[in-house]
């Protein structure tokens, strides 16, 4: 019985050692030195995030207030950024690389490492660290703060996983989808064109008590009022509007969305005069098409039934966009009389 006191007594012991390590000093070393420092905890003073692999690719997200940009171009994917922010509060060195390996994961971090510099407002260095590869089991990654000689696995505690993927060095991995993002206040118009039904198309002006609708086909015949309330209800469907991947500097881009039929043309114009134009073409069934489009649910066509293309950017921009986001969008004239 004093024996597994004793026990018990040398765990807690042990538990105790730990707590303290890792959660009431978790700014001191685990392993005596300084070169396991790879978290900083005061995100909120991170204002620039560099990150550069050996290929040539970099990324530098940079924060203005509440919104971050990458590469001084594009307003970047907010969970993205969240979730590196959180891995780089959180990392912890695990072990540090036996000698055995040490030299092979240094070399490896010196030809496909990613270096990650962490900067505050005022452009002040807060830390730099190479990313390597993945450790042996899976679990963590290698990691070695700039200046130092060792290098340690990283991960978070109590995650499955590695932690590389955060750090990814491409654009697509960070740039923000959106294609519309409107509060209905902002609306001043919507223009639709249905390159297939001209009697659907319409214009959708907002003003300051009421919505017009100007129906864009001159044999369209409205029977009975507009409802007001569809058109309001219509404007919400501009807000966090996202395309699903971009297909920029794909092979052959220019043939492939020439070749596509027309579907139509939405115009966003906002009451700051910004305007938006998105172009779609249809995407003809594919190896990765789930459903064929059926014309008023009943007649195939050759199309995909969830995805089409779109032109956006002032042409700048092609994307995937998903059929049953954008279909809210291009409503056709009559639904607005429909009750």
């Amino acid at each position: 019985m004093r024996k597994n006191i004793w026990y018990v007594v040398a765990l807690l012991a042990v538990l105790l050692g730990i707590y303290a390590v890792y959660f009431r000093n978790p700014s001191e070393s685990v392993f005596g030195n300084k070169e396991d420092q790879f978290s900083y905890t005061d995100t909120a003073s991170i204002y620039s995030i560099f990150l550069a692999d050996r290929k040539g690719n970099k990324i530098h997200l940079q924060r203005a207030g509440n919104i971050w940009t990458v590469n001084e171009k594009y307003q970047a994917m907010a969970p993205n950024v969240n979730d590196i922010l959180r891995v780089i509060a959180t990392q912890k060195a695990m072990y540090p690389i036996p000698k055995i390996k040490h030299n092979d994961i240094v070399k490896g971090l010196a030809g496909s490492g990613i270096k990650v510099e962490l900067y505050n407002e005022h452009g002040e260095q807060l830390r730099v660290f190479y990313m390597g590869g993945v450790a042996d089991d899976n679990q963590g990654s290698y990691m070695l703060l700039e200046g130092a000689q060792h290098v340690y696995v990283v991960n978070m505690l109590g995650f499955n996983g590695y932690l590389t993927p955060y750090y990814s060095t491409m654009i697509e991995d960070w740039r923000s989808r959106i294609v519309f993002d409107a509060l209905p206040h902002q609306i001043k118009s919507v223009t639709v064109l249905d390159a297939s039904d001209s009697l659907a198309s319409f214009k959708l002006e907002q003003t300051k008590d009421s919505f017009l609708l100007k129906p864009l086909a001159k044999k369209f015949v409205a029977t009975t009022p507009m409802i007001q309330g569809k058109a309001k209800s219509y404007l919400d469907f501009f807000k966090f509007v996202n395309c699903e991947g971009y297909l920029n500097g794909l092979p052959k881009l220019d043939s492939l969305i020439s070749s596509a039929p027309p579907k139509g043309d939405i115009y966003l114009e906002l009451n700051d005069n910004t305007r938006q134009h998105v172009r779609l073409f249809w995407m003809y069934m594919n190896k990765r098409s789930k459903n064929v489009y059926k014309e008023n649910g009943k007649d195939p066509l050759p199309y995909d039934g969830d995805r089409c293309y779109a032109v956006f950017n002032k042409d700048a921009d092609t994307a995937i966009i998903q059929l049953g986001i954008f279909n809210k969008i291009t409503r056709k004239a009559i639904e607005f009389y429909h009750r």
